[in-house]
Formats: C-alpha cells, structure tokens, sequence
C-alpha cells in the first residue's frame, strides 16, 4: 500500500491497564499488517510524553531526502491531531482526527503533523521510514491557527513552535 492519504485505525491495539498502570506490548509487525503497510521498514523511533491538555505540538516535517512516512500509536490520553500538506498550507487543507488510546494514525511523508492534546499524561509512539534529519527537519506556526479552530486562549506551546515563520494561510 502506497502512503498517499493520512488515515486513522481506531482499537488497533489493546492497552492492559490495572491498578499498577498499564501495559502495552504487541507484535510490531503485526501492527504494520493492520494498517496495510506490511513493506514499511522502520528507521526511526520517536516517544513523546505531553504531560498537560491543551498543549500543541507542530506543525513539524522533513523535506527531501529525508521525508518521513509516519505510523503514530496513542498509548494513553487522547489528542486532536492535524494533518495538511506542507507544500499547501492553507485553513482548507487542514484534516483533524480524534485520537485516542489505542488508536493509531498514518501520515503520509508530504504531510506536515502536529497535536493538541485533550487530556492530561498523553503518551505516543512514532514510527518512521527515514531518519530525523536536523537540516531537513521543519516547522509551521500553528499557533494562531489552533486557538482560533479550537477556540483555546491559554495553549501551551513551545517557543520554537509559536515563532516558526511559516504559517497556515
């Protein structure tokens, strides 16, 4: 299967909680064949632990040679996630996707990605088909574009992402 489109995959995996927390463990490979991408070969792996809710992450991606492909698994909490391509940044481009525990969501390389987290301890998993390149590696200002979608005055947001100079027309 050609990634051409973000999707979502909703309970693609199981999350065993008790009274200790939690435990999540399952087949990688099977995780791949879930989501139609059994050819994926993985080159990088990222976690990301965003502690409070309304806090935003992104728009983040990589240009060429290093475009990523990305497998994104919600292992607790849950986020509103935003996909659009990077080249054409505009308000109508824009897709969202509840995510939530359990959840995964593939975004294309062409894509750039980011999250606002609607809980508090919200835990991801990424996988991607190419390495993070720093040089390759950018960024569009979404700060105005999330407070205005989601109506949210006090988002959380780092320095870097609220200054990035391209922003979502």
């Amino acid at each position: 299967m050609k990634l051409e489109e973000p999707k979502i995959y909703k309970n693609i995996f199981k999350i065993n909680d008790d009274s200790r927390g939690f435990l999540f463990a399952d087949s990688v490979r099977e995780i791949l064949s879930k989501v139609g991408l059994d050819e994926f070969i993985i080159k990088y792996q990222l976690i990301s632990k965003t502690d409070l809710s309304a806090t935003f992450r992104g728009f983040h991606y990589q240009t060429e040679p290093y475009m990523q492909n990305k497998i994104i698994l919600l292992i607790s909490g849950k986020i509103k996630d935003f996909v659009f391509p990077f080249n054409n940044p505009k308000k109508e481009n824009v897709k969202s996707f509840i995510v939530e525990k359990g959840d995964a969501l593939v975004v294309p390389k062409n894509y750039a990605h980011g999250f606002l987290t609607l809980s508090d301890n919200v835990l991801m998993q990424y996988f991607m088909d190419q390495e993070f390149d720093e040089n390759s590696y950018k960024g569009i200002n979404g700060y105005n574009y999330i407070k205005d979608v989601e109506n949210i005055e006090n988002i959380i947001i780092s320095d870097k992402d609220r200054t990035l100079n391209k922003i979502i027309q």
